[in-house]
């Protein structure tokens, strides 16, 4: 099965220690019988970062960076680019966008962390349906 996440750039430390908790739960359902193997996140701060660090922690199989032709952490890609498949996207008049779908294409499951349930403008709300127009299931999580 391929995850993918998306959440907002910059969170509050609450917010991040719910993050992780949903993506201890995701490693437990993983160990537990679930069919995880592979990781895949927007290489943006916040939400991004915390999934790819999380996925090495957890020694999940196989984790994919997908990287805009736009601002994105350079950081991360520099500390963990051995460790993962780095997918750069050529430059677009939407990079963002085209990151998401490229992230999204071809996943199982949408991991989207949201401040509300109701739309507002964003790029996890733009994932979020992008997602739902390829018929990848939307796991929605409020913090």
């Amino acid at each position: 099965m391929i995850v993918a996440f998306t959440g907002p750039s910059y969170l509050y430390r609450e917010q991040e220690l719910a993050v992780v908790a949903r993506m201890e739960e995701l490693d437990y359902q993983e160990r537990n019988g679930g069919e995880f193997v592979t990781w895949r996140s927007g290489c943006a701060y916040g939400v991004d970062t915390i999934a790819a660090r999380q996925a090495i922690l957890s020694d999940v199989l196989s984790i994919e960076m997908y990287v805009p032709a736009a601002i994105h952490n350079h950081d991360l890609v520099e500390e963990l680019g051995e460790r993962v498949r780095v997918i750069r996207l050529p430059v677009t008049s939407e990079p963002y966008r085209k990151r998401n779908e490229a992230m999204v294409t071809g996943a199982d499951l949408l991991v989207a962390f949201v401040k509300s349930r109701s739309f507002y403008r964003s790029g996890e709300w733009m994932t979020v349906n992008i997602a739902r127009k390829l018929g990848v299931e939307v796991d929605l999580n409020v913090i």
